[in-house]
């Protein structure tokens, strides 16, 4: 396993345009205000370790203003120079705990949970993650480097969701069960009761109980979540839940 970018370098982001002569430089997505979108789900790839080059080189040129592509300007050099290199040590950080823990054999869902971003870092005012999240960039980089099997050996020819979560069901007790524990767990523990709530809707989407509490469970998930990309993908439930109503 290698973090070497050369193995990708046609990837590589290139020094955005600008006006050299007045110190600007016209960033696009590259920068942003708050942190990047290099780790979005639903995206074939995005690149963070050459995200963080292109970060380092526009820090070389010391520009003094970067027109972004979302989000305020950023401006004056030392704000400009503090962002760009502050945003660069962001992804490597992410990049790097990834590599390590792939070279070493850990499974990506342990590598994602044991991610932990500087608090320096998290609380950066122009790095906030309010659209993308360093968890969903840090599984970008093991998806790259080591594909979309999680390593998991019941997950790489599954079951469909649908047959597992009837089988969950079943040793439950009911579907009646598992939405009594979700609403439960969402007191306390909303990323598990998620799961729980799903597992109540796809054991049988006719189940109106199921239903409701598939839709309470992730709109609150999603309420709780800073991360607008986060947001919407968690309210694809209840479009699910539209759907199993049979309702045009």
């Amino acid at each position: 396993m290698s973090g070497s970018s050369s193995a990708t370098a046609r990837a590589r982001p290139t020094t955005p345009p600008g006006a050299p002569e007045r110190r600007v430089i016209a960033a696009g997505d590259l920068v942003t205000g708050y942190l990047p979108n290099a780790g979005n789900p639903k995206k074939v790839q995005r690149y963070a370790e050459e995200w963080a080059e292109a970060a380092e080189e526009m820090a070389s040129l010391s520009p003094s203003v970067i027109i972004t592509g979302h989000g305020d300007p950023a401006t004056g050099t030392e704000a400009v120079a503090d962002e760009l290199t502050s945003l660069a040590r962001y992804l490597r950080i992410i990049v790097e705990h990834a590599l390590t823990g792939l070279n070493n054999g850990v499974l990506p869902d342990e590598i994602v949970a044991t991610l932990e971003i500087p608090e320096q870092l998290r609380h950066h005012p122009r790095l906030p993650a309010l659209y993308d999240k360093p968890e969903f960039i840090c599984r970008n980089v093991i998806r790259r480097y080591s594909g979309w099997w999680d390593g998991y050996p019941s997950h790489l020819l599954p079951a469909s969701q649908d047959a597992q979560a009837a089988e969950v069901a079943r040793l439950a007790g009911g579907v009646a069960a598992l939405v009594e524990r979700a609403r439960t767990l969402s007191a306390t523990d909303l990323r598990l009761a998620c799961h729980v709530a799903e597992w109540a809707f796809l054991a049988d989407r006719s189940d109106e109980d199921a239903r409701a509490c598939y839709r309470e469970v992730l709109e609150a998930r999603a309420g709780a979540e800073p991360s607008l990309m986060a947001q919407v993908n968690f309210r694809v439930s209840a479009g699910w839940v539209h759907a199993a109503t049979g309702e045009v």
